[in-house]
């Protein structure tokens, strides 16, 4: 009885996993400014100018691409919060992902999500995003330059697609499925840290990703100062150090 009740539930799982992992068709609205600031139902202060939005069942921290059915116009968001409350709706995007998706004016649009097998922190969408004036900033290492591709299938790059060769340390603060968002998001971080970008290619079985570290740091105390300033906007960044990977 038992053997058979476990069977049943890990059946369930996998179908309810399926199922979470289709794309779906529906209508999205954004979020009002009145609610900036208030707590989401993951614990996390609601910020307009972050790229999130609400489900009413996909996971905490689920990245989704979301596409205007209008314009064609795509962004990824990450899942934070419950809602919409309207069974009519699909989707509540975040202010800074409604302007993305050119959607502001028209408060609904019909929109398409995909779930993405990739979870990361979002930017600040770049166009929003006000620098922090930085007193003393830590100085970097110097990068060394490279045509030559490092010796492994893991590539550092850029954001101007320039190859790189790294040994200190830096802050990872996100692991993205597309380049183009990872590369904008490396605009939006640099522009707020005042520190240099770069994506790292991690080739997979399945696909490619692209981790987004900022920094190249002679000593690790260098990228916990920076990760300190970091983690009150992304409490899951961590320091890595280059050579190790």
């Amino acid at each position: 009885m038992i053997r058979t009740l476990v069977t049943i539930l890990l059946f369930s799982s996998q179908i309810f996993l399926f199922a979470q992992s289709k794309e779906q068709t529906g209508y999205c609205t954004f979020y009002a400014d009145k609610f900036q600031g208030h707590r989401t139902a993951n614990g996390e202060l609601f910020d307009k100018t972050l790229l999130t939005a609400a489900h009413r069942t996909l996971p905490f921290n689920t990245l989704v691409e979301v596409t205007n059915l209008r314009n064609n116009k795509k962004v990824v968001v990450r899942i934070n919060d419950r809602g919409p409350f309207s069974k009519k709706l699909l989707l509540d995007v975040s202010k800074a992902a409604a302007i993305a998706l050119d959607m502001v004016s028209y408060g609904v649009q019909k929109v398409s999500i995909k779930v993405l097998d990739a979870q990361a922190p979002m930017p600040r969408y770049d166009t929003i995003v006000k620098p922090i004036i930085v007193k003393t900033p830590i100085p970097e290492k110097k990068v060394i330059a490279t045509n030559t591709v490092p010796v492994s299938n893991h590539q550092i790059f850029t954001k101007d697609l320039k190859s790189v060769v790294l040994h200190g340390y830096g802050v990872q603060l996100g692991y993205y499925k597309s380049k183009s968002n990872c590369i904008a998001a490396i605009a939006a971080y640099e522009a707020k840290y005042k520190a240099t970008g770069y994506f790292f290619v991690e080739q997979k079985t399945q696909s490619t990703y692209y981790r987004l570290i900022v920094g190249n740091f002679d000593t690790r105390q260098q990228a916990e100062a920076l990760k300190a300033t970091i983690a009150k906007d992304i409490p899951g960044c961590f320091v890595l150090g280059w050579g190790k990977m």
